[in-house]
């Protein structure tokens, strides 16, 4: 384990300062005996090492802190500059807010079984063709399943087709392909492992669903919920990685309208620690057509305009939601 930790530590130092950062914020858990090893805690003798390489990567941090802010500062501002990021490889979402960056936070709202999860399959499936790497937490679904979705969603296949056998060559193509740039995993429940885990991979887009599954610390509901939004947005800060993670709405949820608080189920939290927000729901006016229509609301966002109201033809069986109309109230 000691080898393991030194290699890590040259290795992170060598490329780049952030690894190092990110090493760091987890062996401090390390040391305030929140983390691990199996089912037993470090015995005395690793803690000691752990804490000494700590302290000399703590060291050589501080040596290059002042310079890593400014890099930032430069990278950030080109990024507004130039409206960079990640494409969700879905035209009218990315012309609206301009892409997934680094840093940031796009957490899509829904009530129970209104396509969340599908929505989530079709942008990382359009991200795996950009040659992207991405990582998805499943805290609903058994990760052989989540392969399952991404297949018949990357391909615009039938659902029942492939989960009935009919394409098992387009799932072994798939998984061939893909294997070492799509990291799926249903193991990973509590806010330390998924923060281990996302820095351990190091892929380029996280996704999360739905983030209500997360496990907290907390007396009560309120304060459990609190406390996942807010680590899951220091995490994006500290990983600078791009988050895409789904949300549950609260029962009030089921009659949004366009321009309304996004009512997230737990807490408020989930609405104020992201960048970009969106709800996912069908209107009233949906339900004679219920098969092929559905909105999505940008009711937070901080890179342009918000409370603007899309309106899309779906295909829920190909995880397939295409541009209808749209409504923008301010």
């Amino acid at each position: 384990m000691e080898d393991m930790i030194e290699c890590d530590l040259d290795v992170a130092m060598h490329y780049r300062i952030n690894a190092g950062k990110e090493l760091l914020r987890l062996w401090e858990m390390v040391i305030d005996n929140k983390y691990k090893a199996g089912k037993k805690k470090l015995d005395r003798e690793s803690a000691k090492k752990i804490h000494e390489l700590y302290e000399t990567l703590k060291k050589r941090l501080e040596v290059q802190e002042e310079n890593n802010v400014l890099e930032e500062a430069k990278q950030y501002i080109q990024m507004a500059r130039e409206k960079t990021g990640v494409k969700t490889g879905i035209d009218w979402l990315d012309k609206r807010i301009w892409f997934m960056r680094a840093w940031t936070i796009t957490r899509l709202s829904g009530y129970s079984n209104v396509g969340k999860s599908r929505f989530m399959y079709r942008v990382v499936a359009n991200i795996l063709k950009q040659w992207k790497s991405v990582h998805v937490f499943s805290l609903e679904v058994p990760k052989g399943m989540l392969l399952i979705n991404l297949v018949w969603a990357y391909y615009n296949l039938n659902t029942d087709s492939v989960e009935n056998g009919n394409h098992d060559d387009k799932v072994q193509e798939f998984y061939e392909k893909y294997k070492d740039s799509c990291v799926l995993e249903d193991d990973k429940m509590s806010l330390e492992q998924i923060e281990a885990s996302v820095v351990f991979n190091n892929k380029d887009v996280i996704f999360i669903d739905y983030v209500q599954n997360i496990r907290a610390s907390g007396k009560e509901e309120y304060e459990r919920m609190t406390k996942i939004a807010q680590e899951l947005q220091k995490m994006a800060i500290i990983t600078k990685k791009p988050f895409f993670d789904l949300s549950q709405v609260s029962n009030e949820g089921t009659k949004y309208k366009v321009g309304d608080m996004i009512p997230s189920k737990g807490s408020g939290a989930f609405v104020h620690a992201c960048e970009i927000g969106l709800v996912i729901y069908r209107d009233d006016a949906d339900k004679a057509w219920w098969q092929n229509r559905l909105r999505v609301a940008i009711a937070k966002n901080k890179f342009g305009k918000k409370d603007i109201e899309i309106i899309l033809d779906v295909d829920m069986g190909k995880c397939k939601f295409d541009f209808y109309s749209d409504n923008t109230f301010s």
